[in-house]
């Protein structure tokens, strides 16, 4: 005989469909606004576009099942926009509105089911006070699109246990696979998946054995074209992750000295999160709780399938670092946030909500928003000329020197600009600055480079851009502009055919 955990809904979450979509709306709109501020924000304090956002801008010329550094997903759901709207920087910022939006919105949705309105609220708020959410929203990249998938895959994973639902567990795949196209760390989605399925002792359950099996199916069989892909291309992903992940030379954080920096890093980013979180603790924890029998089991089983998608991953990621001598970077865990701010905010007790004063919370939140955006504008107006592309993006002045060195590039091509050629971030940012929108030839590079036409470059000529730790091609003559940067051209091979133009 099947025994399931007893499962009793909450007073708080008795509310009719339409009433849920009716809450839903009014967070969607309030989010559109918070969205929209930030957004506003931040490119009147960047002169630059965030460098994730210029990458994809180059990627997207050609569609392909994989690209020499990340699965395609990203890149093809941004391919139709770029059709309608021409390779604009400002189609970056509405798709990372779009899937940063709507990822949040349905982790408010699952913590909403979960743990009632109250709960779901305050994760949200706590994740909006987190820096990767306010001063990186523009930016559009894979773990942006990783994230929505992460929590589709949560929702479905939740509503097959409490439904015995076959076809949550199809979705539990499709979420998955659709992840594993946007970005390979999903495999810590996947861990989550297990670990619920052990803590559930779902063995005993032919519907979770099998749904388990089905799941994994799917995702393989969504994922397949870009294993083969990465097969055929000689495994260019993995080479990528081995030298700017694994490599010892590849920063002064290589290695296990990365991961205090990385949790440091985490911790800065998620100071405001912490103290709004704090403070719904501090002011829900004084009154008693009044959960008895299956409404408190039903609290502590929340608890724990929320550790499981929204602690576990994250605290897996330094433990990877460790043992792999690996270089951890910022954003990794980004896609998981959200859930994270619901494990911690479910950790009050349901009966212990009415205790909460949303003036103070609001209060909180607003005075975390204020010093971000002080420390938003701050950084815009620091007075040094911020010409390093590594050290800050956003203030390197990437429409000046493109002014600069277009004209005389021009002047001695002879022509337009077709291909630039040189480190894939300064190419693909001064690319966008350039009035040709030329492609971008990733090191000189072809098999990283599909988008650029055999021979092209020999037909148009190239204008090669670099830094301190790059050089030009033979014969190509450098000419400084920057900060440590210069440019030079190769010009077009004597008798080639006229160079078309885009």
């Amino acid at each position: 005989m099947i025994t399931r955990t007893a499962t009793v809904a909450l007073p708080e979450r008795r509310f009719p469909q339409k009433a849920e979509g009716e809450a839903l709306m009014r967070r969607a709109a309030l989010l559109g606004l918070w969205v929209a501020a930030w957004m506003l924000l931040t490119w009147l304090c960047s002169r630059t576009p965030p460098l994730d956002n210029a990458e994809q801008l180059s990627w997207v010329r050609q569609l392909a099942w994989g690209y020499y550094k990340h699965p395609p997903l990203p890149t093809a759901f941004l391919w139709p926009w770029v059709q309608l709207f021409g390779v604009e920087e400002w189609v970056t910022y509405a798709a990372a509105a779009a899937v940063s939006g709507g990822g949040l919105l349905l982790t408010w949705r699952l913590v909403a089911q979960l743990a009632g309105v109250r709960a779901a609220d305050v994760s949200m708020l706590a994740t909006l006070c987190s820096v990767h959410f306010s001063q990186r929203l523009p930016h559009f990249n894979h773990d942006v699109l990783l994230m929505p998938c992460v929590v589709a895959a949560a929702a479905c994973c939740w509503a097959a246990f409490e439904r015995r639902s076959r076809l949550a567990w199809v979705g539990v795949g499709v979420a998955l696979g659709l992840g594993a196209l946007a970005k390979y760390q999903v495999a810590l989605a996947g861990v989550a998946v297990v670990v619920w399925w052990l803590h559930e002792r779902a063995w005993r359950d032919p519907v979770h054995r099998t749904g388990l099996g089905v799941a994994t199916v799917l995702a393989l069989a969504i994922v397949g074209p870009n294993l083969a892909w990465v097969v055929s291309h000689d495994f260019l992903p993995l080479h990528y992750a081995v030298n700017n992940s694994l490599a010892h030379d590849v920063s002064a954080h290589a290695g296990r000295g990365s991961v205090p920096k990385w949790l440091g890093d985490q911790l800065t980013m998620a100071l405001g999160s912490m103290l709004l979180l704090a403070a719904v603790h501090w002011r829900a924890g004084r009154g008693p709780a009044s959960l008895v029998g299956g409404e408190a089991a039903h609290s502590m089983r929340v608890r724990h399938f929320l550790l499981c998608w929204g602690v576990l991953p994250l605290a897996t990621i330094p433990l990877l670092g460790l043992a792999l001598d690996a270089r951890l970077h910022a954003n990794w865990a980004f896609a998981y946030l959200p859930l994270t701010a619901a494990a911690v905010a479910v950790w009050v007790e349901g009966g212990r909500w009415k205790w909460l004063r949303w003036r103070e919370i609001w209060l909180i939140f607003a005075g975390v928003q204020a010093i971000l955006v002080a420390v938003t504008l701050r950084s815009a107006l620091d007075p040094w000329p911020g010409q390093s592309l590594s050290s800050h993006p956003r203030r390197f002045a990437s429409q000046a020197l493109a002014d600069q060195i277009g004209p005389p590039a021009r002047l001695a091509l002879g022509g337009s600009l077709r291909v630039i050629a040189g480190p894939f971030r300064l190419a693909s940012v001064l690319a966008l600055r350039l009035s040709e929108r030329p492609l971008v030839l990733i090191d000189g590079r072809h098999d990283v480079s599909p988008w650029v036409p055999d021979g092209l470059e020999g037909r148009c000529g190239v204008l090669w851009v670099g830094g301190a730790h790059e050089s030009p091609p033979a014969g190509a003559q450098p000419h400084a502009f920057g900060d440590g940067l210069w440019w030079a051209v190769q010009p077009a091979h004597s008798g080639a055919a006229a160079c078309d133009p885009l």
